[in-house]
């Protein structure tokens, strides 16, 4: 499990990573959805969190805090798999 956030909602939940995509559930339990890999154009990390963006102007991110060490290099690893990097930085 993985806390995450959306951007635009500032929604705090859950996440579960998997081969084939990920789970997001919100935190009150109200909703569920489920995305493929392919729903996400970029992926970008910074200091303290990973960012997923389905477009230039939508973002999902996950605070490193609430990873440990060997979650974040699990989840680098499967982002690099299945989504290509940032290389604007945007």
């Amino acid at each position: 499990r993985r806390i995450f956030r959306q951007g635009h909602f500032d929604r705090a939940g859950t996440a579960k990573f998997y081969a084939e995509g990920l789970i997001a559930i919100r935190k009150d339990g109200s909703a569920q959805s489920s995305f493929d890999w392919e729903a996400f154009e970029h992926w970008a990390e910074s200091y303290g969190v990973f960012v997923i963006m389905p477009s230039k102007v939508q973002y999902t991110w996950i605070p490193k805090r609430v990873l440990s060490p060997d979650q974040q290099n699990q989840l680098r690893d499967l982002l690099a798999a299945k989504i290509p990097a940032d290389k604007d930085g945007r």
